[in-house]
C-alpha cells in the first residue's frame, strides 16, 4: 500500500465514522467542505447504517 492509498483510507474511515473535523485535520484542507466534496461518496452508505440503526431502535 502506498502512502497516498494510506492517506485516503484513513480519510475515507474517519468520513464513515462523521468525523469530518479529523479527516479535514489530517488532510489539511483549510475547509471542511473540500473534504466532503472529496470523500462525500462514502455517506450514503453511512446514511443507511444510521436508518437501519433508528429503525432497530424504534422497533426492537
Amino acid at each position: 500500500m502506498t502512502l497516498h492509498r494510506l492517506r485516503h483510507s484513513v480519510a475515507t474511515f474517519l468520513v464513515e465514522r462523521g468525523d469530518i473535523l479529523a479527516a479535514q485535520y489530517r488532510l489539511g484542507h483549510r475547509d471542511a467542505r473540500t473534504t466532503l466534496r472529496t470523500y462525500s461518496h462514502v455517506l450514503p452508505m453511512t446514511d443507511h447504517q444510521a436508518a437501519t440503526t433508528l429503525e432497530l431502535l424504534l422497533h426492537p
